[in-house]
């Protein structure tokens, strides 16, 4: 595309050129809990009043920003379903660049595509910000 660019006067000179050094991949040495480690740790956190979030995280494999964003309707008792529908870790209005730099992302799509979920919720109070802002400049 840039080069293209470059041939049809666009722009001088192509910014992506060899010259330019990619990244070194950031590595992340994730550690899964075997079985008989989850339940040494369940043991030993029996007593902690986060023991009912930590089980639910183990049995289920929900993130904690997951968890926190449930709601009871997210819940079909009838079904045996859990609907992960939002996470908090970006509807509390945090900063998708921050949240990649604590959660150790090495790539902000991980991040968007793990945490970004647009709920209808949303689109309805960004709509309402469009609407508001149109009538401002009307």
């Amino acid at each position: 595309m840039f080069d293209s660019a470059v041939e049809n006067a666009i722009i001088l000179k192509n910014p992506v050129t060899k010259s330019v050094k990619l990244p070194k991949p950031v590595e992340k040495n994730t550690k899964v809990l075997t079985v008989d480690e989850q339940e040494k740790f369940m043991e030993e956190a029996r007593y902690s009043s986060n023991y009912p979030q930590y089980f639910f995280i183990l049995q289920t494999g929900v993130r904690t920003g997951e968890m926190v964003g449930l709601k009871w309707e997210d819940i079909d008792f009838e079904k045996n379903l859990i609907s992960i529908r939002r996470s908090m870790c970006i509807e509390a209005g945090m900063r998708p660049k921050t949240l990649q730099q604590i959660l150790g992302h090495s790539s902000i799509n991980i991040t968007m595509n793990l945490y970004v979920h647009v709920t209808d919720e949303e689109k309805t109070k960004e709509m309402h910000k469009f609407e508001e802002y149109s009538i401002k400049m009307a």
